[in-house]
């Protein structure tokens, strides 16, 4: 964060944060809506989300706000239940749930937020959001639901087909140093493993060295 300190997520464990030489714990007897930590991002203010099964927490340094991310359109528990969270370089705070994307303003005096089902997603349950380079923003729909992933450029979204069908894939990306977009796909179920794809203009190549294991780490890093 923006004192120097280390933020891990943990699961029914709450958030542990390193001071240096030893964890404190914040869980939901310090105010946090629940324990099960699914996301951690830093915003431009240098407030810290938090991702939970119960929506949002926001942590400016001395106390914590919850943000309910269900509403009069997704007012089940599903939509609550934040799967990723990244800060794209405008400052925005993209959001998936369960349910679907959104975006939130991060002005420090008020949190805005726009719905993202108009935009026509492939599959609204997102559990990976990923911005390139180029400010584009990638989005791996959740596992099981679809034959690929979505690419949004600030105003269309633009949808990529897998050459390989997958029962079960959850999906990561990454870019290398040249501006490549690399995907990677775990496969669960009875035969797990992992599939590396790149990105050439519109269309999905698969990546000729074989991983016969599934991600440790459930990303991609360069």
């Amino acid at each position: 964060d923006k004192r120097g300190y280390m933020w891990i997520g943990t699961y029914n464990g709450g958030v542990g944060v390193f001071y240096g030489k030893n964890f404190q714990f914040y869980t939901k007897e310090n105010g946090l809506c629940s324990n099960n930590i699914t996301a951690l991002c830093k915003d431009k203010n240098g407030n810290i989300w938090i991702g939970t099964y119960k929506g949002i927490e926001i942590y400016d340094g001395k106390k914590f706000k919850h943000i309910e991310t269900k509403d009069s359109v997704f007012n089940n528990d599903d939509a609550n239940v934040i799967r990723d969270i990244i800060c794209d370089h405008k400052g925005n705070m993209w959001v998936a749930t369960e349910e679907c994307v959104k975006l939130f303003d991060t002005n420090p005096h008020w949190f805005g937020t726009k719905k993202f089902e108009n935009l026509k997603l492939t599959h609204r349950k997102v559990y990976k959001l990923f911005e390139d380079s180029k400010g584009n923003i990638w989005l791996g729909t959740k596992r099981g639901k679809t034959d690929g992933f979505d690419m949004y450029n600030g105003k269309t979204i633009q949808h990529f087909v897998l050459p390989i069908k997958f029962t079960s894939g959850q999906t990561q990306f990454a870019e290398d140093q040249n501006g490549k977009i690399w995907v990677g796909v775990n496969q669960f179920g009875d035969n797990p493993k992992t599939t590396i794809f790149t990105i050439d203009k519109d269309s999905v190549n698969g990546f000729t060295a074989p991983l016969f294991n599934q991600f440790s780490t459930n990303d991609l890093l360069f």
